[in-house]
């Protein structure tokens, strides 16, 4: 049984393992679905900033000047939506690879499972073995025994 006390030692701490897992795995959903709608939200403030910029240019004379101040306002958030998307393919990329940790500690933590009920049903066996064992034994002795028969 001492061998199970230690599977048991074991078990705890790949649960532990597993529980950290999921944390960091929870971490990192929340960090890719935030930079997602973040992404989500330059895009639509593009499309709010261009549907209100072509309006205004159909309605009046626009200089050139803002015109061109238009024109690098929406590269730079042009650059930013890239940007944001980049971070959220890393932080995607990251989250797969908690999502893998995680299932990879929970699958150690069901084979130390496994192995434990094993070993127990193991023990079980050679227990009731020995327990029969020792009841052929005592029957046997007692049939061998002077005056056995008198016995009840």
């Amino acid at each position: 049984m001492a061998n199970l006390d230690t599977l048991q030692l074991v078990l705890r701490q790949a649960e532990r393992e597993r529980d950290q897992a999921q944390a960091l795995m929870l971490q990192a959903q929340a960090r890719a679905n935030q930079a997602r709608a973040q992404a989500q939200d330059l895009h639509r403030y593009q499309g709010e900033y261009d549907a209100r910029w072509h309006q205004q240019f159909q309605h009046s004379n626009t200089g050139i000047e803002t015109l061109q101040n238009y024109r690098r306002f929406g590269d730079r958030l042009g650059e930013a939506i890239a940007q944001q998307g980049q971070l959220a393919t890393v932080l995607e990329g990251r989250l797969d690879l908690a999502r893998q940790a995680l299932q990879d500690k929970e699958m150690r933590v069901a084979a130390i499972r496994k192995l434990i009920e094993r070993r127990w049903a193991e023990a079980q066996r050679l227990a009731a073995r020995q327990e029969q064992k020792a009841n052929d034994e005592f029957g046997q002795r007692r049939l061998g025994a002077p005056g056995a028969a008198l016995r009840p």
